[in-house]
C-alpha cells in the first residue's frame, strides 16, 4: 500500500511538471504591452492624456497611450516591480480614483500590469493587418487553438478550487492542534490526529489540481506569486501524502525511518499550508491584503 501511495505522489509530480511546461510555452504567445496598453485606454487615458482636462493628472503622467512614457518617468521599478509607483497606485485603488465615480482595475488587471513590468515592460506587437486581395494578413486559426468549450471546461474545474482548498488547510491545521493537545494529555488526540491526516493526504491531490487548473483559466497565471503558490501547493500535496504514511507506521509499533519524521512532516504541512494561504490572498485580494505593523 505505501508503496502505491508514492508512486501515486510520483505521478502527480510529474503531470504537474507537464503542465507548467505546457503553460511556460503559452507564456510566450501573450502580447502584454498590447494589453496594458487597453487597460490604460480603457481606465487611464481620459485623464492622463495630452488632449485631458485634467492639468493635475497631465503634469503627473500624460502617456497613458505611450507605454514608454512609464519608463522615462521611473514611474516602473524594473528591479522590483511590487515597488513600481504605477502598480502601488493601482493596487491600492488610489487610481483611478474611486472618489471620482471610476471603478478601480480587477484582480486579473492588476496582474496583467504586474507581470508585464516583470517581463521588462515589453512594447505592444504591431497589430496583424487585415487579409486583403492577396490572401495575406491575419493568419486563420490553427489546430492549437482551444475551442471555447474546451477553455470553459478548464474554468468550472478551477472554480472548484476555492471549495476544495480549505479541506486540507483545515485538516492539517488541525492535527497539528490535536497533536499538540495529546502532548498535554488529551485521550484519544492521537488517534483522531491520524485521521484528519488521512482525509487531508486525500484532499491535497484534488485541490491541488483544481489549483492549477484555476491558475491556466485566469491571467494570473503569467505571475511569480501564482507559480510559487501552484509548487507549494504540489509540494503540500506531496508531504501530506508522506504525512499519512508516517502516521500509520507510528501507529503500528512507533518505529521505523517514517514513524520518526511524523513530527518533522507535520511541521513541515503547516508551515506549507500557511504559507500557500498567504500567496492565496495576495492572488484574491492583491499584496496589501494583510497589512503588517511593521
Amino acid at each position: 500500500m505505501a508503496a502505491r501511495w508514492i508512486a501515486f505522489s510520483i505521478g502527480l509530480w510529474l503531470i504537474a511538471g507537464a503542465a507548467w511546461a505546457r503553460q511556460t510555452g503559452a507564456d510566450d504567445e501573450r502580447d502584454l504591452g498590447r494589453e496594458v496598453l487597453g487597460i490604460f485606454e480603457s481606465s487611464c487615458a481620459e485623464c492622463h492624456d495630452p488632449g485631458s482636462d485634467d492639468p493635475k493628472a497631465q503634469r503627473y503622467w500624460d502617456g497613458a497611450r505611450d507605454l514608454g512614457s512609464l519608463a522615462s518617468l521611473e514611474l516602473i521599478d524594473l528591479e522590483d516591480p511590487e515597488f513600481s509607483i504605477v502598480y502601488e497606485e493601482v493596487c491600492e485603488d488610489r487610481m483611478p480614483p474611486t472618489g471620482d465615480g471610476y471603478d478601480p482595475l480587477g484582480v486579473e488587471q492588476k496582474a496583467t500590469l504586474l507581470l508585464w513590468i516583470q517581463t521588462g515592460a515589453p512594447a505592444a506587437r504591431p497589430v496583424a493587418a487585415p487579409e486583403d486581395e492577396n490572401g495575406t494578413g491575419t493568419p486563420p486559426p490553427t489546430e492549437n487553438d482551444a475551442p471555447p468549450a474546451e477553455r470553459e471546461e478548464l474554468t468550472i474545474v478551477g472554480k472548484l478550487h476555492p471549495l476544495t482548498v480549505h479541506f486540507p488547510i483545515a485538516f492539517v491545521l488541525g492535527a497539528a492542534a490535536l497533536e499538540a493537545l495529546a502532548v498535554l494529555g488529551v485521550r484519544r488526540a492521537r488517534d483522531a490526529a491520524g485521521f484528519l491526516i488521512a482525509f487531508a493526504a486525500l484532499s491535497a491531490p484534488l485541490a491541488a489540481f483544481c489549483g492549477w487548473q484555476a491558475g491556466d483559466a485566469s491571467s494570473t497565471r503569467h505571475t511569480d506569486v501564482l507559480q510559487l503558490h501552484r509548487w507549494v501547493g504540489v509540494a503540500t500535496m506531496a508531504v501530506s501524502i508522506l504525512l499519512w504514511l508516517s502516521s500509520r507506521s507510528r501507529g503500528k509499533d512507533g518505529s521505523g525511518t517514517l514513524a520518526k519524521l511524523y513530527y518533522p512532516q507535520l511541521a513541515i504541512a503547516v508551515a506549507l499550508v500557511s504559507y500557500g494561504s498567504h500567496q492565496g490572498g495576495i492572488l484574491s485580494r492583491g499584496p496589501d491584503y494583510l497589512p503588517l505593523p511593521w
